[in-house]
């Protein structure tokens, strides 16, 4: 069976290694055995933007979302003793939920790096659909359940 090409030119060997790619694109073209060109080039342009903008390369930026305004209400009622206004705990809030997403992102990128020797990898830019890390032989969505 011949191996499927993919376009690699403009990544850096380093790259393809530490990334994982030749990993998640093995269990990809399993997923898509008659993809063309342009749908292998979007899925190497996709996996690779999120390699190369992963958490910890990341500069933050605001949030864009729009706040509901019912948040507030509820926590304000919640907390005992309250001293801030919605206002603030509107902006508390925030700052907590994306403090959260960033803990969540940096850990699956924590767990990336340590499990690519033992033949996993991240599935960097949602390219496996629902999937968060593979290996040749098998998936694993890997979530933080309490």
């Amino acid at each position: 069976m011949n191996e499927p090409k993919f376009n690699l030119n403009g990544f850096t060997l380093d790259e393809i290694k530490n990334s994982g790619f030749n990993i998640v694109a093995a269990v990809w073209i399993e997923d898509n055995p008659d993809a063309d060109e342009e749908k292998k080039s979007k899925f190497v342009k996709k996996f690779f933007h999120a390699y190369r903008n992963r958490p910890s390369l990341k500069k933050g930026s605001p949030s864009k979302t729009i706040p509901d305004p019912l948040v507030a209400e509820i926590v304000a009622i919640r907390i005992e003793n309250n001293k801030y206004n919605n206002k603030e705990i509107t902006k508390l809030h925030r700052v907590a939920m994306a403090s959260e997403n960033l803990i969540g992102a940096l850990l699956e990128e924590y767990i990336a790096n340590n499990v690519i020797d033992k033949g996993w990898a991240n599935c960097w830019g949602s390219t496996i659909l629902a999937t968060d890390f593979v290996s040749v032989r098998s998936l694993l969505e890997e979530k933080g359940y309490k």
